[in-house]
């Protein structure tokens, strides 16, 4: 198997990196060592604001059990059509959390995928052994400038700029945002006011460096059995901002109809 080109950058000095027998160095000697699962730390110590930066453990191993389940299908299959016409050469998962989307999404690019946590960085590795991967925060990207073809970034952080930046004249930008129906019966459930979902204060951030070329809507229904909604509920950051009581009533029942509803944005850098 043909070793994908790298197309990392140096975290410290922003200079290319080079593969070198499992290390990735820059023209400054600076380095940094492959892990045994074959993903690179490109995180320094001082751009840490946290031990464990990023999703939990716990999230993320939940994340990863929804998705295989197939819960997210209809999604996936989307993006991948998305992906699929596009035909990049290269295409970078900015927060690709366990990798699921990456390998789906990517199946017939070069897959670069970035995450803060690395423990999802490391889940990713072990499942996609032809992609690349690495820790580090998609708001700064250890990416060479003009890189990607395509940047795809769901349900993560948006940084535009640096978007722009790795991506080609011409590439293309692909978010998933929630719509303002995702979800809602799990949020109705835990809090007592809804902040409501909306893709325009994206939008607002990307046109300054991308022209829009489609959005589109996803929804579809999802019945869930008890497993199902401990699932769900554990792989969103509503399992740690409501109250325990809450929580406890809506992972007692055993059946409950939850609408799944996406703001897909295809947009082409300038």
């Amino acid at each position: 198997m043909t070793e994908n080109p790298c197309l990392y950058q140096c975290p410290l000095c922003q200079q290319p990196l080079s593969h070198e027998h499992r290390s990735y160095v820059c023209p400054s000697n600076h380095r940094f060592d492959q892990a045994r699962q074959g993903y690179v730390n490109l995180l320094p110590v001082q751009h840490k604001k946290s031990k464990l930066p990023g999703d939990p453990p716990d999230s993320i191993d939940a994340r990863r059990a929804w998705l295989t389940s197939g819960g997210y299908d209809p999604l996936v299959n989307q993006l991948a059509q998305i992906v699929g016409d596009l035909s990049p050469e290269n295409l970078l998962d900015a927060g690709c959390a366990e990798g699921y989307y990456t390998r789906k999404v990517g199946a017939d690019c070069t897959r670069y995928g970035v995450d803060i946590a690395k423990h999802a960085v490391k889940m990713s590795a072990q499942s996609d052994p032809a992609g690349s991967y690495a820790v580090a925060s998609v708001s700064n990207l250890p990416i060479q400038t003009g890189a990607m073809g395509a940047v795809m970034s769901v349900f993560s952080p948006i940084f535009a700029e640096e978007f722009a930046r790795v991506l080609v004249d011409g590439g293309s930008f692909i978010a998933v945002v929630p719509a303002p129906n995702h979800l809602l019966e799990f949020r109705q459930s835990l809090f007592d006011q809804l902040n409501e979902h909306s893709s325009d204060k994206h939008l607002e951030v990307l046109l300054g460096h991308f022209d829009l070329v489609k959005e589109e809507r996803l929804s579809f229904e999802l019945q869930l059995d008890q497993n199902q909604i401990n699932a769900l509920l554990s792989m969103t950051p509503f399992a740690w901002r409501a109250s325990r009581d809450k929580i406890n009533l809506l992972t007692s029942l055993e059946h409950l109809s939850v609408q799944a509803d996406f703001n897909l944005l295809r947009l082409t850098k300038r």
